[in-house]
């Protein structure tokens, strides 16, 4: 088990940094424990000490006799979001060549990210950045609280961002690769050591994927917009080909009356073609301009698609108004969605991505939504903080009684970053990037996720299916190589119930014994056994084995399995 030590010096952060930890070990798939001392470690644990001043070598000696021990340096200003401001930002990035150029705030200067010292009896690594620190500064947006420029939208601009350059990084699962390569050497230097790990993904998949279709507007024509689009065909005659074309689209909707944002049936067509289901995220309550949607659920024709949606195995999520972000509105629009699905389980994107960390995420887990599929960057495709996994926010108010006894407080709802959005392929109303370099743009997305297990969310809005001429084509060479790379499908709730159950899965080590209970039900579930040991017995569950991995099928809910373990000869 990984077992936590932190420096008595740093309490005063103890919220900050036992949510850190618990967002590390829990996403990477470890049990772990917080001990007061080194000494309530077991010889079997591998402890990570967390303290403002590196062990001396002599020190080092003592301390990680007979054991397996990692030193984490703090740097206490990374876990104060707003101390630091820009300029101090800016200045303590660094590109760390030995994780593939990923950026990392230090004041410390250093060759690679680790340092081993080893021998017969002692694993020590040592880092050389507080790993701790940088992930919380992501994890809570801390840039929102130290650059104050905001965009039309109240958000902060990836422009402002002091991580603009690596927008195409996800350093976040970049962390936690590196801690998990270490983790691995660690156990197998021991020889009498082993620990288990639940694999990311149901059967270890290299990635999750998740798409959805954000209905936005289902309105092109209306007699303003008529008028406004043939006065800008007129400013820009010389663009022959739009002229045309715009003039044909007016004329067919005169005629005819047929909206062309109405593209829900070319969306089913090539889900079908590839047999997933995606996520269709709606405004709830009437139409109206100001909160940004031009339909009402009052209208049967919209009822009728939600049906539809149902019928075709599609989840249907709730894309909360303009104002909803910051004013208390939510609950109502929920209850309308609710009552139409007949359910009070649904997910939730703020409209136009508006979001305040300060106030937003209390509303969603107020009003008990599944998960929130908000955190994005808004004017690129790419990983907002860094991020590629399911994470829950920290409380920004945690109670006296969580201050004074070291707990720490999360929201209940899930966030699910959105990587991908063809919003970012338009550069005005009437140009957008070419098909060739969002395909790449796409496929190095998910490339990179596929190295670190990540998750990588979609969005093609269902307008964009009309303004954009390739939509259709890049959705289908999206899911293609999703399908290609092996990927783990699924809607947005079907990612957060895997990943909520995952969680809930307990092991409890007893020597050479290992007791895994699934409160759940399962298809598939993964387990990966690291170090000199290998799996003698199962009992409880239908197994298969490969390398070391155990692979469960059909697992009841209420399910303990027992699992003995040998040393491997030699």
């Amino acid at each position: 088990m990984i077992a936590i030590f932190i420096d008595k010096k740093l309490n005063k952060f103890l919220h900050e940094i036992k949510y850190t930890f618990d967002f590390i070990f829990r996403t990477a798939g470890f049990e772990y424990k917080v001990i007061p001392s080194l000494e309530a470690a077991s010889f079997r644990d591998i402890i990570f000490f967390y303290g403002l001043i590196k062990p001396t070598e002599n020190e080092i000696s003592v301390l990680a006799k007979d054991r397996s021990m990692f030193f984490v340096p703090a740097e206490p200003d990374l876990l104060q979001p707003g101390l630091l401001n820009r300029e101090t930002i800016e200045k303590r990035i660094i590109e760390a060549k030995y994780l593939k150029d990923i950026p990392l705030i230090t004041d410390k200067e250093f060759e690679v990210p680790i340092v081993y010292y080893k021998n017969e009896d002692l694993f020590f690594g040592s880092f050389s950045f507080d790993l701790i620190g940088n992930i919380f500064f992501h994890l809570v947006n801390y840039e929102f609280n130290s650059i104050g420029t905001r965009d039309k939208n109240h958000l902060l601009p990836d422009s402002a961002s002091c991580f603009t350059d690596f927008s195409h990084k996800p350093f976040i699962n970049a962390f936690l690769w590196l801690l998990n390569e270490a983790i691995k050497d660690s156990v197998k230097e021991r020889a009498n050591c082993y620990l288990i790990k639940k694999c990311y993904w149901p059967e270890d998949q290299p990635l999750a994927a998740a798409i959805s279709h954000n209905v936005e507007s289902l309105k092109k024509w209306t007699f303003s917009s008529l008028i406004k689009t043939a006065f800008q065909d007129l400013i820009l005659f010389y663009r022959l080909k739009n002229l045309v074309l715009n003039s044909l689209r007016r004329l067919k909707y005169i005629i005819t009356n047929i909206e062309e944002y109405w593209t829900f049936e070319l969306i089913y067509e090539i889900e079908k073609e590839f047999g997933v289901q995606s996520t269709f995220f709606w405004g709830s309550g009437a139409a109206e301009v100001k909160e940004g949607f031009d339909y009402s659920f009052q209208d049967e024709d919209i009822v009728a698609e939600i049906k539809q949606q149902k019928v075709e195995g599609d989840e249907i999520a709730l894309l909360g108004s303009l104002s909803s972000y910051k004013e208390d509105i939510l609950g109502e629009q929920k209850q309308k969605l609710s009552k139409l699905l007949e359910s009070e389980k649904t997910g939730v994107r703020q409209f136009k991505l508006r979001y305040d960390p300060a106030v937003t995420p209390e509303y969603h887990s107020k009003y008990g939504f599944q998960y929130d599929s908000t955190r994005a960057l808004t004017d690129r495709n790419g990983f907002k903080n860094g991020i590629g996994f399911p994470f829950y926010n920290i409380s920004s108010y945690p109670s006296k009684e969580e201050r004074e006894f070291a707990l720490f407080k999360t929201h209940n709802c899930l966030e699910l970053p959105l990587v991908f959005s063809d919003n970012n392929l338009l550069l005005s109303e009437v140009k957008n990037i070419n098909f060739e370099q969002a395909r790449d743009k796409m496929a190095a997305l998910i490339n990179v996720l596929k190295f670190y297990n990540g998750l990588i969310t979609f969005n093609f809005s269902v307008h964009n299916f009309a303004e954009i001429s390739y939509n259709k084509n890049l959705l289908r060479e999206t899911l293609s190589q999703l399908q290609e790379d092996k990927a783990f499908l699924s809607t947005y709730s079907g990612i957060a119930d895997w990943w909520t159950k995952r969680d809930c899965v307990l092991i409890k080590e007893n020597k050479n014994e290992l007791s895994v209970y699934f409160p759940d039900q399962f298809e598939k579930f993964t387990l990966l056994l690291l170090g000199t040991f290998k799996v003698d017995q199962v009992e409880g569950a239908e197994v298969e084995f490969s390398g070391a991995k155990i692979i469960f099928s059909n697992l009841a809910a209420d399910t303990t399995v027992k699992i003995k373990l040998v040393k491997e000869a030699g």
